[in-house]
Protein backbone atom coordinates (compact mmCIF):
# COMPACT_ATOMS: atom_id res chain seq x y z
CA UNK A 1 0.00 0.00 0.00
CA UNK A 2 1.00 3.40 -0.73
CA UNK A 3 0.36 7.26 -0.16
CA UNK A 4 -0.11 9.52 -3.25
CA UNK A 5 -0.30 12.84 -2.65
CA UNK A 6 -0.79 15.75 -5.18
CA UNK A 7 0.12 19.10 -4.56
CA UNK A 8 -1.38 22.36 -6.41
CA UNK A 9 -0.95 20.16 -9.63
CA UNK A 10 -1.22 21.91 -13.00
CA UNK A 11 -0.85 21.00 -16.66
CA UNK A 12 -1.35 22.89 -19.62
CA UNK A 13 -1.35 22.14 -23.52
CA UNK A 14 -0.50 25.52 -25.06
CA UNK A 15 -2.74 27.96 -23.86
CA UNK A 16 -5.19 25.55 -22.45
CA UNK A 17 -5.43 24.47 -18.97
CA UNK A 18 -6.42 20.69 -18.85
CA UNK A 19 -5.65 20.56 -15.12
CA UNK A 20 -5.76 23.52 -12.62
CA UNK A 21 -4.20 23.23 -9.49
CA UNK A 22 -5.37 20.07 -7.68
CA UNK A 23 -4.38 19.29 -4.42
CA UNK A 24 -5.10 15.79 -2.92
CA UNK A 25 -4.24 13.17 -0.81
CA UNK A 26 -5.13 9.49 -1.63
CA UNK A 27 -4.76 7.20 1.51
CA UNK A 28 -2.93 3.94 1.77
CA UNK A 29 -5.03 1.23 0.35
CA UNK A 30 -7.85 3.52 -0.42
CA UNK A 31 -10.40 3.22 -3.65
CA UNK A 32 -10.45 6.89 -4.74
CA UNK A 33 -12.59 7.62 -7.80
CA UNK A 34 -11.88 10.85 -10.22
CA UNK A 35 -15.21 11.16 -11.24
CA UNK A 36 -16.40 14.32 -13.83
CA UNK A 37 -17.39 14.84 -17.66
CA UNK A 38 -15.25 14.20 -20.93
CA UNK A 39 -12.70 17.02 -20.83
CA UNK A 40 -12.51 17.31 -16.99
CA UNK A 41 -8.73 16.91 -16.45
CA UNK A 42 -9.47 13.32 -15.11
CA UNK A 43 -7.39 10.81 -17.33
CA UNK A 44 -4.66 13.88 -17.64
CA UNK A 45 -4.46 13.94 -13.75
CA UNK A 46 -4.25 10.66 -14.29
CA UNK A 47 -1.31 9.95 -16.30
CA UNK A 48 0.47 12.85 -14.24
CA UNK A 49 0.48 10.31 -11.46
CA UNK A 50 1.34 7.05 -13.63
CA UNK A 51 4.29 8.98 -14.71
CA UNK A 52 3.54 9.23 -18.71
CA UNK A 53 2.48 13.22 -18.43
CA UNK A 54 5.09 16.15 -16.16
CA UNK A 55 3.38 18.48 -15.05
CA UNK A 56 3.59 21.82 -15.54
CA UNK A 57 3.40 23.56 -11.98
CA UNK A 58 3.23 21.44 -8.38
CA UNK A 59 4.62 18.38 -6.93
CA UNK A 60 3.69 14.47 -7.67
CA UNK A 61 4.33 12.63 -4.65
CA UNK A 62 4.20 8.68 -3.62
CA UNK A 63 4.84 7.74 0.11
CA UNK A 64 6.47 11.18 0.71
CA UNK A 65 8.57 10.39 -2.18
CA UNK A 66 8.35 13.62 -4.77
CA UNK A 67 8.34 11.23 -7.94
CA UNK A 68 7.41 14.25 -10.19
CA UNK A 69 9.69 14.02 -12.79
CA UNK A 70 10.65 9.85 -11.73
CA UNK A 71 9.98 8.27 -14.92
CA UNK A 72 6.90 5.80 -15.03
CA UNK A 73 8.78 2.63 -15.42
CA UNK A 74 10.32 3.68 -12.07
CA UNK A 75 7.35 4.66 -10.05
CA UNK A 76 6.24 0.90 -9.15
CA UNK A 77 2.55 1.58 -10.96
CA UNK A 78 -0.04 -0.66 -12.31
CA UNK A 79 -1.82 0.98 -14.75
CA UNK A 80 -5.26 -0.49 -17.09
CA UNK A 81 -6.48 1.21 -19.58
CA UNK A 82 -9.67 1.92 -21.51
CA UNK A 83 -8.89 -0.32 -24.27
CA UNK A 84 -6.95 -2.80 -21.95
CA UNK A 85 -3.66 -2.68 -24.51
CA UNK A 86 -3.07 -6.43 -24.61
CA UNK A 87 -0.66 -7.82 -27.15
CA UNK A 88 -2.76 -9.98 -30.21
CA UNK A 89 -0.27 -11.77 -30.90
CA UNK A 90 0.81 -13.13 -26.92
CA UNK A 91 -1.12 -15.65 -25.35
CA UNK A 92 -2.75 -14.82 -21.94
CA UNK A 93 -0.12 -16.02 -19.75
CA UNK A 94 2.29 -14.01 -22.21
CA UNK A 95 0.12 -10.90 -21.61
CA UNK A 96 0.55 -11.39 -18.26
CA UNK A 97 4.07 -12.17 -17.66
CA UNK A 98 5.28 -8.97 -20.41
CA UNK A 99 6.35 -7.15 -17.42
CA UNK A 100 8.31 -9.15 -15.12
CA UNK A 101 9.93 -10.99 -18.56
CA UNK A 102 10.95 -7.11 -18.88
CA UNK A 103 12.31 -6.86 -15.21
CA UNK A 104 14.28 -9.95 -15.96
CA UNK A 105 12.25 -12.29 -13.58
CA UNK A 106 13.63 -15.86 -13.07
CA UNK A 107 11.17 -18.07 -15.24
CA UNK A 108 10.30 -19.98 -12.53
CA UNK A 109 9.17 -16.85 -10.27
CA UNK A 110 7.02 -15.49 -13.65
CA UNK A 111 5.41 -19.24 -14.35
CA UNK A 112 4.35 -19.28 -10.45
CA UNK A 113 3.27 -15.38 -10.61
CA UNK A 114 0.91 -15.59 -13.72
CA UNK A 115 -0.48 -18.77 -12.35
CA UNK A 116 -1.23 -17.53 -8.96
CA UNK A 117 -2.38 -13.99 -10.65
CA UNK A 118 -5.04 -16.27 -13.07
CA UNK A 119 -6.28 -18.07 -10.12
CA UNK A 120 -6.74 -14.29 -8.85
CA UNK A 121 -8.45 -12.83 -11.58
CA UNK A 122 -10.90 -16.48 -12.32
CA UNK A 123 -8.96 -17.12 -15.47
CA UNK A 124 -7.42 -20.80 -14.92
CA UNK A 125 -7.30 -22.51 -18.07
CA UNK A 126 -7.35 -19.93 -20.56
CA UNK A 127 -3.44 -18.75 -20.24
CA UNK A 128 -2.80 -20.01 -23.55
CA UNK A 129 -5.66 -18.70 -25.53
CA UNK A 130 -5.15 -15.18 -27.40
CA UNK A 131 -6.76 -12.13 -26.58
CA UNK A 132 -8.73 -12.23 -29.66
CA UNK A 133 -10.70 -15.27 -28.24
CA UNK A 134 -11.50 -14.00 -25.25
CA UNK A 135 -14.87 -11.66 -24.09
CA UNK A 136 -14.75 -8.47 -23.06
CA UNK A 137 -14.55 -9.53 -19.74
CA UNK A 138 -12.45 -12.16 -20.07
CA UNK A 139 -9.87 -9.24 -21.25
CA UNK A 140 -10.45 -6.69 -18.86
CA UNK A 141 -9.34 -9.11 -16.21
CA UNK A 142 -6.12 -10.40 -18.31
CA UNK A 143 -5.11 -6.28 -18.29
CA UNK A 144 -5.70 -6.46 -14.33
CA UNK A 145 -3.87 -9.37 -14.13
CA UNK A 146 -1.38 -7.97 -15.87
CA UNK A 147 -1.12 -4.50 -13.93
CA UNK A 148 -0.55 -6.52 -10.55
CA UNK A 149 1.78 -8.79 -12.14
CA UNK A 150 4.91 -6.77 -10.47
CA UNK A 151 3.23 -5.85 -7.10
CA UNK A 152 2.38 -2.21 -7.78
CA UNK A 153 2.31 0.25 -5.03
CA UNK A 154 -0.36 2.12 -6.68
CA UNK A 155 -3.01 0.76 -9.20
CA UNK A 156 -4.24 3.49 -11.65
CA UNK A 157 -7.62 2.51 -13.83
CA UNK A 158 -8.53 4.74 -16.91
CA UNK A 159 -12.26 3.88 -17.16
CA UNK A 160 -11.60 -0.15 -17.95
CA UNK A 161 -15.46 -0.72 -18.07
CA UNK A 162 -16.59 1.81 -20.46
CA UNK A 163 -16.42 -0.88 -23.44
CA UNK A 164 -18.62 -3.71 -21.61
CA UNK A 165 -22.64 -4.03 -21.28
CA UNK A 166 -24.23 -2.65 -19.22
CA UNK A 167 -24.66 -5.84 -17.10
CA UNK A 168 -21.04 -7.36 -17.73
CA UNK A 169 -20.49 -3.51 -16.09
CA UNK A 170 -22.29 -4.36 -13.25
CA UNK A 171 -20.97 -8.03 -12.59
CA UNK A 172 -17.23 -6.39 -12.97
CA UNK A 173 -17.64 -3.57 -10.61
CA UNK A 174 -18.36 -6.19 -7.95
CA UNK A 175 -15.68 -7.86 -8.69
CA UNK A 176 -12.93 -4.84 -8.82
CA UNK A 177 -14.15 -3.74 -5.55
CA UNK A 178 -13.92 -7.19 -3.96
CA UNK A 179 -10.61 -7.74 -5.73
CA UNK A 180 -9.28 -3.79 -4.39
CA UNK A 181 -10.50 -4.58 -0.94
CA UNK A 182 -8.90 -8.04 -0.55
CA UNK A 183 -5.36 -6.64 -2.35
CA UNK A 184 -5.73 -3.64 -0.05
CA UNK A 185 -3.80 -1.83 -2.87
CA UNK A 186 -4.27 1.90 -3.44
CA UNK A 187 -6.48 2.52 -6.56
CA UNK A 188 -7.23 5.59 -8.42
CA UNK A 189 -9.95 5.51 -11.04
CA UNK A 190 -11.01 7.41 -13.68
CA UNK A 191 -15.01 7.39 -14.59
CA UNK A 192 -17.66 9.45 -16.16
CA UNK A 193 -19.94 7.26 -14.92
CA UNK A 194 -21.59 8.03 -11.57
CA UNK A 195 -23.00 4.71 -10.38
CA UNK A 196 -19.70 2.99 -11.41
CA UNK A 197 -17.80 5.87 -9.08
CA UNK A 198 -20.75 5.00 -6.57
CA UNK A 199 -20.55 1.52 -6.66
CA UNK A 200 -16.23 1.40 -6.50
CA UNK A 201 -15.73 4.05 -4.08
CA UNK A 202 -14.16 4.54 -0.75
CA UNK A 203 -14.35 8.43 -1.89
CA UNK A 204 -14.98 10.38 -5.08
CA UNK A 205 -13.53 13.02 -6.40
CA UNK A 206 -15.44 15.26 -8.35
CA UNK A 207 -13.56 17.43 -11.29
CA UNK A 208 -14.99 19.77 -13.61
CA UNK A 209 -13.22 22.27 -15.46
CA UNK A 210 -10.14 21.08 -14.34
CA UNK A 211 -10.52 21.57 -11.18
CA UNK A 212 -11.63 19.22 -7.76
CA UNK A 213 -14.59 20.44 -7.14
CA UNK A 214 -15.73 18.35 -4.00
CA UNK A 215 -14.29 15.24 -2.26
CA UNK A 216 -16.30 12.57 -0.20
CA UNK A 217 -17.90 9.55 0.72
CA UNK A 218 -20.12 8.54 -1.87
CA UNK A 219 -23.21 9.32 0.31
CA UNK A 220 -21.44 12.79 0.89
CA UNK A 221 -21.07 13.91 -2.31
CA UNK A 222 -24.91 12.47 -3.29
CA UNK A 223 -26.68 13.70 -0.41
CA UNK A 224 -24.62 16.77 0.64
CA UNK A 225 -23.33 18.31 -2.92
CA UNK A 226 -21.83 21.46 -2.47
CA UNK A 227 -22.27 23.43 -5.52
CA UNK A 228 -25.37 22.60 -8.34
CA UNK A 229 -22.62 21.41 -10.84
CA UNK A 230 -21.87 18.32 -8.24
CA UNK A 231 -25.06 18.02 -7.63
CA UNK A 232 -26.83 17.67 -11.43
CA UNK A 233 -23.46 15.38 -11.80
CA UNK A 234 -23.95 12.90 -9.40
CA UNK A 235 -27.55 11.64 -9.40
CA UNK A 236 -30.58 12.77 -10.60
CA UNK A 237 -31.80 16.24 -10.23
CA UNK A 238 -34.29 19.08 -10.11
CA UNK A 239 -32.86 22.72 -10.24
CA UNK A 240 -34.72 25.49 -9.83
CA UNK A 241 -33.10 29.28 -10.08
CA UNK A 242 -34.75 31.58 -7.62
CA UNK A 243 -34.68 34.35 -5.42
CA UNK A 244 -34.78 35.05 -1.62
CA UNK A 245 -37.98 35.96 -0.94
CA UNK A 246 -37.54 36.05 3.23
CA UNK A 247 -34.44 35.20 5.81
CA UNK A 248 -34.08 34.44 9.13
CA UNK A 249 -31.21 33.10 9.57
CA UNK A 250 -30.78 29.71 7.97
CA UNK A 251 -34.91 29.89 7.50
CA UNK A 252 -35.64 31.58 4.52
CA UNK A 253 -38.13 31.64 1.59
CA UNK A 254 -37.67 31.62 -1.53
CA UNK A 255 -39.77 32.68 -4.70
CA UNK A 256 -39.15 30.34 -7.83
CA UNK A 257 -41.44 32.22 -9.85
CA UNK A 258 -44.26 29.65 -9.35
CA UNK A 259 -47.49 29.25 -7.66
CA UNK A 260 -46.11 28.90 -4.13
CA UNK A 261 -43.11 30.02 -2.80
CA UNK A 262 -40.55 27.06 -1.20
CA UNK A 263 -39.63 27.43 2.57
CA UNK A 264 -36.63 25.73 3.45
CA UNK A 265 -33.27 26.06 5.59
CA UNK A 266 -30.07 26.59 3.89
CA UNK A 267 -26.25 25.83 4.88
CA UNK A 268 -25.80 29.40 5.79
CA UNK A 269 -27.94 32.11 6.35
CA UNK A 270 -29.00 33.90 2.94
CA UNK A 271 -29.96 37.61 2.00
CA UNK A 272 -33.14 38.45 1.35
CA UNK A 273 -33.23 39.42 -2.76
CA UNK A 274 -30.86 37.16 -3.15
CA UNK A 275 -30.53 34.65 -6.01
CA UNK A 276 -30.19 31.32 -5.33
CA UNK A 277 -30.46 27.64 -6.68
CA UNK A 278 -32.77 24.98 -5.16
CA UNK A 279 -32.24 21.40 -5.95
CA UNK A 280 -34.66 18.68 -5.32
CA UNK A 281 -33.86 14.56 -6.02
CA UNK A 282 -36.71 13.20 -7.44
CA UNK A 283 -36.84 10.13 -5.26
CA UNK A 284 -37.33 12.62 -2.48
CA UNK A 285 -40.87 14.50 -4.85
CA UNK A 286 -44.18 12.89 -3.80
CA UNK A 287 -46.75 12.96 -6.57
CA UNK A 288 -50.53 13.19 -5.78
CA UNK A 289 -53.73 13.82 -7.51
CA UNK A 290 -54.75 17.61 -7.89
CA UNK A 291 -58.17 16.63 -7.08
CA UNK A 292 -56.67 15.00 -3.80
CA UNK A 293 -56.17 18.61 -2.69
CA UNK A 294 -52.12 19.65 -1.86
CA UNK A 295 -50.96 18.35 1.06
CA UNK A 296 -47.81 20.00 2.17
CA UNK A 297 -45.04 22.06 0.83
CA UNK A 298 -45.15 21.55 -3.30
CA UNK A 299 -46.14 22.46 -6.87
CA UNK A 300 -48.90 22.18 -8.91
CA UNK A 301 -48.05 20.57 -12.55
CA UNK A 302 -49.57 17.99 -15.34
CA UNK A 303 -47.97 14.72 -16.01
CA UNK A 304 -46.32 15.34 -19.44
CA UNK A 305 -44.81 11.69 -19.90
CA UNK A 306 -44.32 9.04 -17.61
CA UNK A 307 -41.38 6.33 -18.15
CA UNK A 308 -41.56 2.66 -16.76
CA UNK A 309 -38.29 0.90 -15.54
CA UNK A 310 -39.68 -1.58 -13.68
CA UNK A 311 -38.44 -0.88 -10.23
CA UNK A 312 -38.81 2.91 -10.85
CA UNK A 313 -41.24 4.50 -12.56
CA UNK A 314 -40.58 8.32 -13.48
CA UNK A 315 -43.14 10.71 -13.76
CA UNK A 316 -42.07 14.09 -15.76
CA UNK A 317 -44.45 17.09 -14.36
CA UNK A 318 -44.67 20.24 -16.39
CA UNK A 319 -45.21 23.31 -14.28
CA UNK A 320 -47.40 26.80 -14.41
CA UNK A 321 -43.99 28.29 -15.10
CA UNK A 322 -43.33 25.55 -17.68
CA UNK A 323 -40.29 24.07 -15.56
CA UNK A 324 -40.70 20.36 -15.88
CA UNK A 325 -40.01 18.19 -12.31
CA UNK A 326 -38.74 14.86 -12.47
CA UNK A 327 -40.39 12.32 -9.87
CA UNK A 328 -39.45 8.87 -8.89
CA UNK A 329 -41.41 6.54 -7.43
CA UNK A 330 -41.22 2.75 -7.20
CA UNK A 331 -41.98 0.91 -10.09
CA UNK A 332 -45.27 -0.87 -8.79
CA UNK A 333 -47.17 2.70 -7.83
CA UNK A 334 -49.08 4.07 -10.39
CA UNK A 335 -50.30 7.20 -9.45
CA UNK A 336 -51.33 9.13 -12.35
CA UNK A 337 -51.35 9.00 -16.11
CA UNK A 338 -50.30 11.68 -19.26
CA UNK A 339 -52.51 14.32 -18.53
CA UNK A 340 -53.54 14.36 -15.15
CA UNK A 341 -53.27 17.75 -13.31
CA UNK A 342 -51.40 16.63 -9.84
CA UNK A 343 -49.23 18.04 -7.13
CA UNK A 344 -46.01 17.53 -6.44
CA UNK A 345 -44.99 17.98 -2.54
CA UNK A 346 -41.37 17.12 -0.59
CA UNK A 347 -40.79 17.75 3.25
CA UNK A 348 -38.89 20.62 4.35
CA UNK A 349 -35.75 18.76 4.93
CA UNK A 350 -35.69 17.63 0.77
CA UNK A 351 -34.63 21.23 -0.80
CA UNK A 352 -30.95 22.24 -0.79
CA UNK A 353 -30.14 25.92 -1.59
CA UNK A 354 -26.88 27.23 -3.43
CA UNK A 355 -26.30 30.65 -4.11
CA UNK A 356 -26.48 31.54 -8.10
CA UNK A 357 -22.98 31.40 -9.49
CA UNK A 358 -21.76 28.45 -7.70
Amino acid sequence: MARVSLVDVTRRFGGVTAVDGVSLEVQEGEFLTLLGPSGCGKTTTLRMVAGFLSPSRGRVLIDGEDVTHLPARRRNIGMVFQDYALFPHLTVAENIGFGLRERRVPVARLVARVAELLTLVRLPGLEHRYPAELSGGQQQRVALARALAHTPRVLLMDEPLGALDLKLREAMQIELAQLQRALEITTIYVTHDQEEAMTLSDRIAVMADGKIIQVGAPDEVYGRPVSPVVASFVGKINLLEGIVRESHGIACLIDVGEEHPIATSSVAPLAAGQPVVVSLRPEDLVIGLAADGPRGQGLAGVVERRRYLGNVCHYFVKTPAGRVLLVETPGQQDVAKVGDAVWVRWSAEAPRVFPAGL
